[in-house]
């Protein structure tokens, strides 16, 4: 179960959450070059673009996992962080826990194979300005930048409520 979506206001928003997340703060991590991360609790000043941009998506999202029953159910967005990776940069393999839900926003993917991958699922052909959902426990990773291209992404983990 892999969902993927394209973000129609990409174009519109992608010089502007660039622009934020090159001046925003973070550190390195593995060999990912800059990342918000393991900054819980700092200022996100890209969500204020993000937020509105993903509720439709979100939304969208529901109605396909729950149908009819969508108001039963709320979804909680429970964690985001940026990446930003460059030459000889790249994700291992890796789950989210303590989440049902991850996602990835590429805002910048110079060469679809540098998308994420899955290993024992088939991999999404994506494209900049698409949204990944998958389930967390799903083994995924970005594989290694061989150029001196840059990739940009926008993580976060949604987790599923009951109303009943």
């Amino acid at each position: 179960m892999i969902f993927k979506v394209k973000v129609k206001e990409h174009k519109k928003v992608k010089s502007k959450l660039i622009n934020i997340l090159e001046n925003t703060e973070g550190e390195s991590y593995d060999s990912i070059n800059q990342t918000d991360w393991h900054l819980k609790n700092s200022h996100k000043e890209y969500m204020e673009i993000l937020a509105p941009l993903l509720t439709p998506y979100i939304k969208k999202l529901m109605k396909n996992l729950y149908g009819k029953h969508i108001d039963k159910v709320k979804a909680n967005l429970s964690n985001v962080w940026y990446q930003i990776y460059g030459r000889n940069s790249k994700h291992t393999w890796h789950t989210h826990t303590e989440t049902q839900l991850a996602n990835v926003y590429f805002i910048e993917l110079p060469e679809k194979k540098y998308s994420t991958k899955f290993l024992n699922h088939k991999n999404i052909d994506v494209e900049e300005g698409d949204i990944l959902t998958f389930p967390s426990w799903y083994l995924h990773s970005s594989p290694i930048i061989k150029s001196n291209k840059r990739k940009i992404v926008i993580s976060y983990n949604l987790d599923m409520e009951n109303l009943i």
